[in-house]
């Protein structure tokens, strides 16, 4: 019983030590020193859409690759497969250009 609560206290007394030395201080800009937060989501939005665009040139090429396959085997079901894959990729590719379309501001 004894053991069992010295144990207790090593691991808070660890537990305490850990958050204490490894704390971050966080920093927030000043906006007058030229750090605006909308051009900072500005850059984030940006970033996530230049990533989604990759991924769709990636599912583009994939479902090609996919739908030559299923013309070579005549598989029906893998035929739709590839067509839709290669239809998420084209969404993917162009939703930037479909967000600006239908009124949002990127």
């Amino acid at each position: 019983m004894e053991r069992r609560k010295n144990l207790k206290i090593v691991v808070m007394v660890v537990v305490m030590l850990t958050i204490i030395f490894f704390a971050q201080t966080a920093f927030a800009v000043d906006i007058q020193q030229g750090m605006d937060p909308l051009e900072a989501m500005n850059n984030l939005v940006d970033f996530i859409l230049s990533i989604v665009t990759v991924v769709g040139v990636i599912a583009l090429i994939w479902g090609g690759v996919q739908l030559a396959l299923a013309l070579k085997s005549q598989d029906a079901s893998q035929r739709t497969n590839a067509i839709l894959f290669l239809a998420g990729g084209a969404i993917m590719v162009g939703i930037k250009f479909v967000l600006q379309a239908i009124g949002v501001s990127v």
